[in-house]
């Protein structure tokens, strides 16, 4: 999965680990090996993929060798599943005979699962093969994977915002109770999001600018700025914005919420957005001074950016 992912809106407005190939035990009458099994992803550990998510099926192999020919009793891997650093017995998982019959020559086992991220768990796992040929146990030392990636997932509903028609010249424009964007967090992990404007108007020649502040609002230049709320949050005034002088304004560079960044006080609620969260988001549009050019009386469309992130917790 991606690192980040982002979704548009659109506003409408008018005016690890490296161990040694092989291990066993010798005895006089038979030498017990287990090795990796030497093929592409597979040359110095027993786990491919090395990394993945949920639905990722991760295959552990490994493979078991014996000079009087002795095939094994069993063959297992051991995976720390509840990923809290020991091997209990449910998590100790029999494994199959994938290829070959000759143990002298080497027998193949396999193993496959499918693992998910879990926020409050560590995203690696640790794992190492242990087998028996009725007599005596033979293991691996210790390895480390796999790395389970989080998902990152939202859903926007609606994704436009109509500020209104006929507006007049330095107006202020807030997103009313039925109007607020409802951000769900549909990945598996934590979150926060980040905003940017990607197009300032739709018009490029006599189109309508963002300003970067307050004091900078002028002919063809507006301010849009945003805050996130509970979802269940009634409404929002002018003085919820911009509590602190500009840290709420939207800009073409992208700005993560977090403290009081797109925030009512100091805690915003764009970040640390729970699996299937909602949350609100609100925008207040300070309209240009004047507007000129063909496009004066026009439509006007700003797209904004919704960044989703990964929250570290």
């Amino acid at each position: 999965m991606n690192s980040v992912i982002y979704k548009s809106l659109l506003l409408f407005i008018t005016a690890f680990s490296l161990i040694t190939a092989s291990y066993g035990i010798s005895y006089p009458d038979d030498v017990v090996l287990l090795e990796w099994v030497g093929s592409t992803g597979y040359e110095n550990d027993g786990l491919e993929p090395e990394t993945g998510s949920q639905p990722t099926e991760f295959i552990f192999k490994v493979k078991y060798k014996s000079s009087n020919n002795t095939a094994p009793a069993w063959v297992i891997v051991n995976l720390d599943t509840s990923r809290d650093g020991f091997f209990s017995e449910n998590e100790q998982f029999s494994m199959k005979r994938a290829k070959g019959r000759n143990n002298r020559k080497g027998v193949i086992y396999s193993f496959a699962i499918t693992l998910s991220y879990h926020p409050s768990k560590l995203s690696y796992l640790s794992y190492y093969f242990t087998a028996s040929d009725g007599k005596n146990q033979y293991s691996t030392p210790l390895g480390y994977g796999p790395v389970l990636k989080q998902d990152l997932s939202m859903k926007i509903q609606p994704n436009s915002w109509f500020a209104g028609k006929d507006l007049k010249p330095a107006s202020i424009n807030i997103t009313d109770f039925d109007q607020r964007i409802i951000i769900t967090n549909t990945g598996n992990g934590f979150q926060k999001y980040a905003l940017s404007i990607s197009s300032e108007d739709k018009w490029v020649v006599d189109g309508w600018v963002a300003a970067s502040n307050i004091d900078s609002i002028d002919e063809n230049k507006y301010l849009l700025s945003a805050v996130f709320t509970d979802k269940y949050h009634n409404e929002l005034e002018e003085r919820d914005f911009n509590e602190f002088y500009d840290e709420d304004v939207l800009t073409l560079a992208p700005k993560i919420a977090e403290g009081p960044v797109f925030s009512l006080g100091l805690d915003s609620k764009g970040q640390n957005v729970a699996p299937e969260q909602e949350i609100a988001l609100w925008f207040k549009l300070v309209m240009p001074t004047s507007t000129i050019g063909e496009h004066a009386l026009d439509l006007h469309t700003i797209r904004v950016k919704v960044i989703c992130l990964p929250q570290m917790k």
